[in-house]
């Protein structure tokens, strides 16, 4: 965070305001105080601003501002002059417009506080250094490698049980065929095993009635004319 105080007794006002200037157009987030010189209101207000200087170091792209209102007119934008003293606003960048919200809140150091985190956190790097934006993308690339991996290794689990399924699948069928022979004489039925893939996609259901089987622990169930043999959607296995 920079902590600014612009006054004509400091004898730097001009470079101050022209580097508060720069902040602005560069998306900075500024909190303005206005005062007016001899304001009893200002000068109770001051103190519990200028305590805001060290509380929040980790926000690269906040500025907090003092400004005298003789100086005013030589920031490009500050919302006009104000309709009393002190005033304090927030100024940001939204696209290519420049946004002024007023503070109407208590003029404390803890009122303070919450109003700027209402709008900027704690935390909160707009922008962000590039340091910062380095380790989020190295983060993001370690992330991105490790959901690949995972979802290949996933898949070949997959992959691993639809094969062992449909194996299993056969067998039932096998047995089917020598404990009930007559359900393999009708039509329907008739070349069924041998139309049997070798891996199963996850979307068929086993369901077969009356039947258990015991390598896949499915229910078989059967018509007057066809099988219903299916596989439930898979889940990984743990």
């Amino acid at each position: 965070m920079k902590f600014v105080i612009i006054d004509d007794e400091l004898g730097s006002s001009k470079q101050k305001v022209k580097l508060l200037n720069e902040d602005i157009d560069s998306g900075s987030h500024v909190f303005l105080l206005i005062y007016l010189t001899g304001c009893p209101p200002c000068n109770m207000t001051k103190p519990e601003w200028d305590m805001l200087e060290k509380e929040f170091p980790d926000n690269d792209n906040l500025v907090v501002a003092r400004i005298n209102s003789d100086l005013l007119p030589e920031l490009k934008n500050y919302g006009g002059s104000p309709k009393g003293y002190p005033t304090m606003r927030y100024i940001y960048k939204k696209g290519s417009k420049i946004i002024i919200e007023e503070y109407d809140g208590e003029r404390t150091k803890d009122a303070f506080i919450k109003w700027i985190k209402s709008h900027v956190g704690v935390t909160r790097h707009v922008g962000g250094s590039r340091r910062r934006k380095k380790m989020a993308s190295r983060h993001s690339i370690r992330h991105s490698k490790k959901s690949k991996k995972h979802r290949r290794k996933s898949k070949r689990r997959k992959s691993k049980r639809h094969r062992r399924i449909a194996r299993g699948i056969k067998e039932d069928i096998e047995n089917l065929r020598k404990k009930r022979p007559e359900l393999f004489e009708l039509d329907g039925l008739k070349g069924f095993e041998s139309k049997l893939p070798n891996d199963i996609p996850p979307e068929i259901e086993l369901n077969f009635k009356d039947e258990v089987s015991p390598l896949t622990d499915s229910a078989l169930s059967y018509t007057d004319n066809a099988i219903d043999y299916s596989l439930s959607p898979l889940t990984e296995e743990e």
